[in-house]
């Protein structure tokens, strides 16, 4: 029982009408009996009348008659007061404490301490703070090509400059991409949504076999995977989707710490991100080509640099149905152009067939493919 309930407990004895009530109850019997016994003529009368209207035995008669009167008036009276003031002082007290929030917890804390000095001893368990664990992985450092398929299969094979020629994929797959660095490494991963993820190259599958989906390795779902890159966190990339937008970032900005990954470029409904491109610090430029067969050269000044992600600002303008074929950093000099159409077409413009930087967008360029477009 807490203190609350022993008060409570103690408030309802002292409240208890029935006990006052049956002290003024045995006062007034008791001065009923001395009056009966000062009315009878002798002790044989009185005992007589105590047995007749108390229906006491004879010995309790013959007790009571025996008493002396001084002693049988004071006999509970003035016991029975002293209770009676003793209660009404509890009732008061109580009800005190009860309407007092502080003097009741004062109260408690100040019982407690005695129970403590009275009944403790010296704690027997060590309380100190405890140490973060930390699990350590051991991982040799040495290179590793990551090879991504177009259908979001992921493995890495030891070393670098791998011959390409002799990879082997499940049937109506193929190769996306190619990525040498290091086991130590972190590898960055771009999917259609524009969410990020990020891997450690030495928890990539390797062996000779297909490896594993990513979706596996990271909570991508059903994104198709469209980019990875690894190296330097303060290289500069070009963030851009099929919808003609875009920003530059920072490869560091890319990273994640958990398998949820980053919403990191918003993409428009119908669109997709798209590979990102490094841009290397000397570049002025920046070519767009779209599915039209449009090319437009621009300064890279008039991109915005977004480390939160973002839409991004239009790269070039692009009518209904037609999409961001292909980007590339130039230096307004040279630019490498590829297309399918019949035959495969590659050919290199000079400075003469670029066009001048900073015309306005958008403008049509000499390039005219047909489905597959690319810029290098």
């Amino acid at each position: 029982m807490n203190e609350i309930d022993q008060i409570l407990l103690n408030i309802d004895k002292v409240n208890d009408d029935k006990l006052f009530s049956e002290a003024d109850g045995d006062k007034k019997r008791n001065d009923e009996i001395i009056k009966l016994i000062r009315s009878s003529e002798d002790q044989s009368e009185a005992k007589q009348n105590l047995r007749d209207k108390y229906k006491f035995s004879e010995r309790q008669a013959e007790d009571i008659v025996n008493l002396r009167l001084g002693q049988l008036t004071k006999l509970d009276g003035v016991k029975l007061n002293d209770e009676r003031k003793a209660l009404e002082a509890e009732r008061k007290s109580l009800k005190e404490l009860l309407a007092d929030e502080k003097e009741l917890k004062k109260l408690v804390v100040t019982e407690l301490m005695e129970d403590s000095k009275k009944y403790g001893d010296e704690r027997r368990t060590l309380i100190k703070a405890a140490e973060r664990a930390q699990v350590e992985h051991t991982v040799v450092e040495e290179p590793v090509t990551v090879i991504l398929s177009k259908k979001g299969w992921i493995r890495a094979r030891t070393g670098h400059g791998l011959d390409l020629e002799q990879l082997a994929f499940k049937e109506g797959d193929a190769l996306l991409q190619t990525l040498e660095c290091r086991t130590t490494d972190p590898v960055l991963v771009l999917s259609a949504a524009g969410k990020t993820f990020t891997l450690e190259a030495a928890a990539v599958p390797s062996g000779r076999g297909d490896g594993a989906p990513v979706n596996t390795l990271v909570n991508a779902s059903s994104d198709p995977i469209v980019w990875m890159g690894s190296g330097d966190p303060a290289q500069k990339l070009l963030m851009n989707s099929s919808a003609g937008l875009g920003f530059i970032c920072k490869l560091g900005d890319l990273v994640t710490k958990t398998r949820q990954g980053r919403d990191f470029m918003k993409v428009e409904d119908g669109a997709q991100a798209q590979k990102a491109i490094f841009v290397p610090g000397n570049i002025p430029y920046l070519a767009a080509l779209s599915t039209d067969s449009r090319l437009l050269v621009f300064p890279i000044d008039e991109v915005p640099e977004r480390s939160n992600g973002g839409v991004g600002v239009q790269l070039i303008a692009l009518p209904e149905k037609i999409f961001l074929a292909s980007v590339a950093a130039t230096d307004g000099k040279s630019l490498v152009v590829s297309g399918i159409k019949r035959t495969r077409k590659v050919f290199e413009m000079n400075k003469d067939q670029i066009a001048e930087p900073g015309m306005p967008r958008p403008r049509r360029g000499p390039c005219r493919v047909d489905q597959h477009h690319a810029l290098s």
